[in-house]
């Protein structure tokens, strides 16, 4: 039997040196618990003499590497528990990947440093929405290490601001009869004799229109009433009153309206206001 054994050891393949130098790499980076399980291969390993077979499983055991096939020299990556690969073989599986992540948002402060890490949590996360994969290792760390952790407190959704209530409406001053500028526009307000309502008339070439003034109520408003001075420019344009009256004597011609439209709408009229020179 020890012929035998001794047989089946000569005529192993002896791992190429690229394979060689991937074991070596691997043992380099792993844990010195984990390396001190392999030392006993160590001796053929700085010797070049490690064999083929032995090369893969100690790479599937530091790496989660599968061995291939008889002659191959490069890995075959593992399918996952699902249907797609992973991409690398040493990935946490999706529920794995989910549960971690789940944990270290809502039971880990972001700037706690990981067990078993020199990343926080915040980096961890933020590696793993990045790359959308974390290390296997490292999500049955988080997982051990975490799950018991009670759920940090949720800070309470700040409490909705009241609506701003709208500005109170100005109320707007009622019109009363008189005469009234909009623009360049000329109105007369007055009241009805029959429904007693205000209605407006437009003056279009010195005769006041009802159909011109249609819709003029919904537009005019109490500042739009006209002024001395402005009654004063009408009449000194046109020649006559804004009733369309012409200014026969003098004191009308100097203010531009007579003494009727003065009084009706409260203009200065005073005949000793009038210049000795005006003609």
């Amino acid at each position: 039997m020890r012929r035998i054994v001794s047989l089946m050891t000569t005529t192993e393949t002896i791992a190429s040196p690229e394979l060689q130098a991937r074991v070596l790499d691997a043992l380099t980076q792993c844990t010195d618990a984990r390396r001190d399980h392999f030392a006993s291969h160590l001796p053929a390993l700085d010797a070049g003499t490690l064999s083929q077979v032995r090369a893969w499983a100690i790479l599937r055991q530091v790496r989660g590497f599968e061995a291939p096939a008889m002659g191959e020299e490069q890995i075959k990556m593992p399918r996952s528990n699902g249907s797609q690969s992973t991409g690398r073989s040493n990935d946490a599986s999706d529920a794995q990947m989910r549960y971690a992540m789940d944990l270290l948002r809502s039971r880990v402060s972001p700037d706690e440093r990981i067990i078993g890490t020199v990343k926080t949590a915040v980096q961890v996360v933020n590696e793993t929405d990045a790359s959308g994969r974390m290390n296997r290792d490292m999500a049955r760390n988080i997982i051990d290490s975490y799950k018991d952790r009670p759920r940090a407190p949720r800070e309470a959704a700040p409490a909705p601001r009241p609506a701003a209530k709208p500005a109170p409406a100005v109320p707007v001053a009622a019109l009363e009869p008189g005469i009234y500028q909009l623009g360049e526009d000329v109105y007369k307000v007055q009241r009805s004799r029959t429904s007693g309502r205000l209605y407006a008339q437009k003056l279009v070439d010195g005769r006041w229109d009802y159909d011109a003034g249609w819709g003029a109520m919904k537009l005019l408003r109490a500042e739009h009433l006209m002024t001395t001075e402005q009654a004063r420019a009408f009449g000194q344009r046109f020649g006559m009153c804004v009733n369309g009256h012409p200014l026969s004597d003098r004191t009308s011609r100097y203010f531009g309206y007579g003494p009727k439209c003065a009084h009706n709408n409260g203009w200065t009229y005073d005949k000793a206001l009038v210049p000795d020179d005006f003609e």
